[in-house]
């Protein structure tokens, strides 16, 4: 459960069974400001930004999706409603005005007048309350080519009296330096000093968005094709879903995702390509990754042995991607990995080539 403090405003408190209570610090931010140019110090005039605590349900809008009523009135999407009015569902319904795509009038579609608006309607919960908070700041007139506004957020346990950082900006801006410098002197140690600073800068975006990609990947296809209990049922074509053979799936882990709109098959060999960039700076992780891919649960074990195709269905036949790309990882990972990693790499290459004979 989540609410704010009585004792101060900008701080959520967390209640939670698993973790305990903590608290979600919401600071004032400083007024947006310009460039800056020469001198690193300067003054920034105006008064501080305070945000908006929203509050809501982690519930799904099921009025939105299957047209029924909702088991709660405030739903995870309030914050959206709340702040960017044409992402009402009534509003989108209303203002079906003729496109280029479609020059003809719609139907029954009137104008609103001039001096329209917008019934009040409580998207979040004016009692300040729920399982799903949010902090909404609003900058105006942020300054152009190069112009910043700066936001403090922290989750911790601790209050102000034992983390100086919570009212102390200078001391809140010291530990993001600190981690910057790590981050810093990490690089550093993986690059070749060689490259330009430019590429340097390049690399470490890319491998940033390589690290971004990791998410929690669940997908248990008996469970997803019969449905959730607790929601509506699924589409009845979804009996006939490709792969549907593959029964066995069993996928809930951590893993570097592709492409996320691939859900529920997603392609094998994409995360195979991930693994060789991501062994330079995770080369447990891509270990892993490989790992998983020839576990029985994730392959398809009988009649024979079956790696997941790189296409449209599993049953394809698969090129060797998996396998090259084991011995590619290993090769870039070898001086940093442990003699259990290195034998976990010989596994998966066996089962790659066991799955394609």
């Amino acid at each position: 459960m989540l609410e704010p403090t009585e004792s101060q405003p900008g701080i959520v408190r967390c209640d939670q069974p698993s973790i305990g209570v903590t608290h979600f610090y919401v600071l004032p931010s400083p007024p947006p400001v310009g460039p800056v140019t020469g001198e690193d110090d300067f003054d920034v005039e105006g008064e501080s930004v305070v945000p908006e605590l929203l509050f809501t349900e982690n519930d799904t809008n099921y009025q939105r999706l299957y047209g029924v009523p909702n088991k709660s009135k405030y739903v995870k999407d309030a914050f959206h409603d709340h702040i960017i009015p044409s992402h009402r569902f009534h509003v989108q319904e209303r203002s079906k005005t003729p496109t280029a795509d479609s020059p003809e009038p719609v139907e029954d579609y009137t104008e609103p007048a001039e001096d329209y608006t917008e019934p009040p309607v409580d998207f979040v919960n004016p009692d300040k309350t729920g399982t799903k908070a949010g902090a909404h700041y609003t900058f105006r007139d942020v300054p152009g080519n190069g112009g910043c506004a700066v936001v403090r957020l922290k989750m911790t346990p601790h209050n102000p009296q034992k983390d100086r950082a919570l009212n102390d900006e200078e001391a809140f801006d010291a530990i993001i330096d600190d981690r910057r410098n790590e981050a810093d002197e990490f690089y550093a140690s993986i690059l070749p000093n060689s490259l330009t600073d430019d590429l340097k800068q390049v690399a470490r975006q890319a491998f940033s968005g390589m690290l971004w990609t990791k998410q929690m990947y669940r997908f248990i296809q008996e469970e997803w094709i019969k449905g959730d209990p607790a929601q509506p049922p699924p589409p009845p074509e979804r009996q006939w879903v490709r792969n549907r053979l593959w029964k066995h799936l069993h996928i809930e882990d951590v893993l570097s995702m592709p492409d996320k709109w691939e859900y529920p098959f997603f392609a094998a060999w994409d995360t195979a390509f991930h693994t060789i960039p991501l062994a330079i700076v995770d080369p447990e992780f891509a270990k892993r990754q490989l790992d998983l891919l020839t576990r029985e649960w994730y392959m398809k074990v009988c009649p024979g042995a079956a790696l997941r195709s790189p296409t449209v269905s599993y049953a394809y036949l698969s090129p060797m991607v998996l396998c090259l790309h084991t011995n590619g990882t290993s090769a870039t990972s070898t001086r940093q990995c442990t003699p259990g990693q290195r034998s976990a790499f010989s596994r998966s290459s066996a089962s790659c080539m066991v799955a394609r004979i």
